[in-house]
Parts: structure tokens; C-alpha cells; sequence
């Protein structure tokens, strides 16, 4: 029996012995199939990948909050697709066509630019992009048609007399009071926004910018305001101290768009004879007022005709101290046009 005993257990020893090394060859099988699978057959095997059908990138729709809709004006860009139509107290979506896919499957940058954003309480603000403007300054050669764009839309408001400040490209909530009180002298929703229907009234009848040639008058008299008072009662005039200046008051335009507007131009060292680019701001006819409201919780102006018809419109700015503010029915008694105050 006992020598029975130890063949039986020589012979169950090499078995004991071989299980580990099955085990150990077994996990490296499975480990190679799974990295075989993962990395793929090398560049010499025969079998090829085939790429399956590009990825379009998925549909965006972007839409503003009704909370911020009386508040905001985003700047609009024509796409392929028309623009949808505007809803009471929420801002237009603009819905994009689907982008064009490259060689290599990714959907090109089309529009998109770098420009900063900046958020506030009370107006979103884009800036600018490139602008593409007529090269047409001829107004004979110009089709009136409707404003496209903020630019053409605040030159048009201010060639009818509701002035969105100082013009420069963007939607902002000045503009968008401006839209506001042209709709309503229009008979339209007040929305405060570029939407098709104001579009189609608000119309553009003649080119947005025209060539300026600048010359020696532009050019008299610039020079440092002093900083002390006074510095100031000691010189001829509080006027212009840099041609920019100068300009951007006279176009209503904001110094920022016209440089953008004439990038090329050093403007530190103006000269008689410069050719410029500004906007072409039409004259306003002159008309009799019958009654002006000022709006101070809204910081607006506006001028009605003596029938109760709104003719004008104007941001203005108003006393930070409310005691300076004087509330009720004031009498206009004495105008005098372009007053000497010293």
C-alpha cells in the first residue's frame, strides 16, 4: 500500500506542477488577441480598413431667455437659411445650413471670428466683424432697398431722426431703443430688433459709407485740451484734439468703427488730402415740435409732432442724483442754436 501511495502521488505532481504554466500561457493568449484588436492588423497585413461615411457635426439651436430679450440685440449675419420670424419677448433664432465637410471629415470655421464678447447687466455687446460694405458711393447708382445689417440700420434710423448713439456696426440696447421707437412710429411689434418686418420698412436709400478727402479745415485748430480749468479759460477753444475726435463727431460715429473702418490710415500723423472711408449719414428734414418726453427710468428723448406723431428719438444721459432730476411738465421758453458758453 505505501508504495502504491507514492506512485500515485509522483504521478499527481507533474500535473500540479503544469496547471500554472497553462494558466500563465492561457492570460497571454487573451492579451495579445485584445491588443491585436485594439491597435488593428499591421501595415504588411492584407486586410485594409475602410472609412466609414464622414460625421456631420449635429444642429445647433441657439435661443435667447425671454428675461433678457427687451435687453439684448445680437448682431445679425445673413445665412443660407432666412432668418426666422420674430416672436414676442424672444430673441430671433437664426438657423444655420449645414456646414460643408473637408477632405478629412471635419466641418470647416465658417464666420467664426475672435472677437470678444463682453456681458453686462443690461446689453450684450459683439464687436464688430469685417464689414462688407458697397463700393458704390454714387447715390444715383444706388437701389434703395432694406437695411441688412446693424451698420445700414443704424445709418437709416439716423437719417430718419432716432439716433441709436454713436454709430458702430453693433446691436446694443441704445439700438435697440432705436428700433423700439421707429417701430412703433412704423405701427409694428415693438421687439427692438432687425427682424424681417422692420427690414422690409427701414429702408436704406442710399450707399452706407462714402468717400471723405480731408482738408485744411479738418485739420485747424487741434490741439490738447488742458487738463485744469485754469488751462482751459486761457486758450481760444475747448475744441477737437485729434482729427479722429473731430471726425467721429461730426459722423456720428464712434472712433472705434472708423478706425476699423480705415485700418490702413495712421491717425496719429493726419494730412491734407487723406482719403477716408465714413459712414453717410442722411440729413434729417427739420420739422416743428410739439411736445418732447424724456424718459428718465428708460435714458432716452423723444420729440412728437403737435398731432402726438413720433418724429424723433435720441439717448440721452441722466443726473446720477435724483434730486437734480426734474419731474412733471416743463415750458421751453428760449432756444438759442449753437450756444457760446463762455
Amino acid at each position: 500500500m505505501a508504495s502504491k501511495s507514492r506512485t500515485e502521488s509522483s504521478r499527481a505532481q507533474p500535473r500540479r506542477a503544469l496547471a500554472p504554466k497553462m494558466l500563465l500561457l492561457a492570460l497571454v493568449g487573451v492579451l495579445a488577441w485584445g491588443v491585436w484588436r485594439v491597435l488593428g492588423p499591421g501595415e504588411g497585413s492584407a486586410s485594409k480598413t475602410v472609412p466609414g461615411p464622414p460625421m456631420r457635426p449635429p444642429a445647433i439651436s441657439l435661443e435667447q431667455t425671454p428675461a433678457l430679450a427687451p435687453t439684448l440685440a445680437l448682431p445679425m449675419t445673413a445665412t443660407s437659411a432666412a432668418p426666422a420670424s420674430p416672436r414676442p419677448a424672444v430673441a430671433p433664432v437664426t438657423v444655420l445650413a449645414p456646414l460643408p465637410l473637408a477632405s478629412n471629415g471635419v466641418a470647416p470655421l465658417v464666420g467664426i471670428t475672435s472677437a470678444p464678447v463682453t456681458l453686462s447687466t443690461q446689453i450684450l455687446r459683439v464687436s464688430a466683424p469685417s464689414l462688407s460694405l458697397s463700393s458704390s458711393n454714387t447715390p444715383s447708382a444706388w437701389e434703395p432697398r432694406g437695411a441688412t445689417n446693424y451698420l445700414e440700420a443704424q445709418i437709416a434710423l439716423a437719417g430718419l431722426g432716432f439716433s441709436s448713439g454713436s454709430i458702430d456696426g453693433v446691436g446694443g440696447a441704445q439700438t435697440a431703443a432705436a428700433l423700439k421707437a421707429f417701430q412703433l412710429q412704423q405701427g409694428l411689434e415693438q421687439t427692438g430688433w432687425l427682424d424681417r418686418n422692420t427690414r422690409k420698412v427701414l429702408i436704406l436709400r442710399r450707399p452706407p459709407v462714402v468717400s471723405y478727402r480731408v482738408s485744411a479745415d479738418d485739420l485747424l485748430r487741434l490741439a490738447p485740451v488742458p487738463e485744469t480749468w485754469v488751462g482751459k479759460s486761457q486758450v481760444l477753444g475747448l475744441e477737437h484734439e485729434t482729427l479722429l475726435e473731430r471726425l467721429a463727431e461730426r459722423f456720428q460715429a464712434h472712433p472705434g468703427f472708423l478706425r476699423r473702418l480705415n485700418s490702413a490710415v495712421d491717425w496719429a500723423q493726419p494730412m491734407e488730402g487723406l482719403e477716408l472711408t465714413l459712414p453717410a449719414i442722411p440729413p434729417v428734414p427739420a420739422r416743428r415740435a410739439g411736445l418732447i418726453r424724456i424718459n428718465l427710468a428708460g435714458r432716452f428723448l423723444r420729440v412728437f409732432a403737435t398731432g402726438g406723431e413720433l418724429m424723433a428719438h435720441f439717448p440721452c444721459s441722466i443726473a446720477r442724483r435724483v434730486e437734480k432730476r426734474p419731474v412733471g411738465n416743463l415750458q421751453v421758453s428760449v432756444t438759442v442754436p449753437n450756444p457760446d458758453y463762455t
